[in-house]
């Protein structure tokens, strides 16, 4: 991940064939959040090669891996931090004033990545920062929430709590759906002893309700160090096997409330998710 030999021409040349490509429009057309979204794509492909080769490295070497698990992550916005741990930051900024864009009106089109409410989101996410940072190898693993942090309006002297659809229009750029570590998960159901070919009694699962867990990795990249580490959110699917097991909307929204928001609301007339924020 050495950015030596790119130049600001260079720059520019990837970043319009990028946002040719991927949003079928020219710079002086384009929105900041069209502005952002190429970018964002031209940086993936930027650090993708040293992203494997830090994977494969970490196999190879058989090197120890701290796995550290979090209910919250709350990195904020990563587009001017990726860039400035890429070293690239002044480059981007100079080649965007060439082109007449506003650096600042881009990164302000990026959404809080909302999987946190709070001090232990960012706990969790300045961990994962130091991690790389000082070249650890660090694996996060959490949920991806579609909605976390609220959106706080007051309204006749209330505080109203609303969704913040962080995802919104552009998903998240930075994540990178995993198929082939999708992992099936039986939950409920009963346990019961049966007999092997061998007549040896083993336990069987049996009755279980089956749901799929899906992957999607972020990258956590190091100061310009060479070090990009993972943070794996996971999301819940109903298997397409078992579909027929959830035949109403109810059961359907049951499953994907599992990661639809961080926290339900617990007040003392409403212990169930609330209405509001799904």
């Amino acid at each position: 991940m050495q950015f030596e030999n790119l130049t600001k021409g260079q720059f520019i040349r990837d970043f319009k064939d990028t946002l040719h490509q991927e949003q079928l429009i020219r710079v002086a057309k384009a929105t900041p959040t069209e502005i952002f979204t190429a970018l964002a794509g031209l940086i993936r492909k930027y650090y993708t090669d040293t992203w494997i080769e830090r994977k494969h490295a970490l196999s190879d070497n058989q090197e120890k891996i701290a796995f550290y698990f979090s209910i919250e992550f709350l990195p904020g916005r990563m587009l001017e931090t990726n860039l400035l741990n890429l070293g690239i930051l002044d480059l981007v900024k100079e080649g965007f004033a060439e082109l007449d864009i506003d650096f600042r009106e881009v990164v302000e089109a990026e959404h809080d990545m909302a999987l946190g409410n709070g001090g232990l989101g960012r706990l969790a996410a300045a961990f994962m920062d130091s991690l790389a940072n000082t070249g650890y190898p660090g694996f996060g693993n959490g949920l991806r929430y579609r909605y976390g942090l609220f959106k706080q309006r007051i309204v006749d002297g209330y505080q109203v709590e609303l969704p913040d659809s962080w995802f919104g229009s552009t998903g998240n750029v930075w994540e990178i759906r995993k198929d082939h570590d999708i992992v099936d998960v039986k939950l409920f159901g009963d346990v019961v002893l049966e007999s092997n070919e061998e007549g040896r009694f083993v336990p069987t699962y049996k009755n279980a309700q089956v749901l799929r867990a899906v992957p999607y990795d972020v990258p956590q990249i190091g100061y310009q160090n060479g070090v990009i580490n993972n943070l794996r959110l996971w999301d819940v699917e109903i298997p397409e096997e078992y579909e027929l097991d959830y035949p109403t909307l109810e059961a359907r929204r049951r499953v994907k409330d599992i990661t639809a928001i961080l926290y339900p609301n617990l007040s003392s007339r409403n212990l169930q998710p609330s209405s509001r924020m799904l």
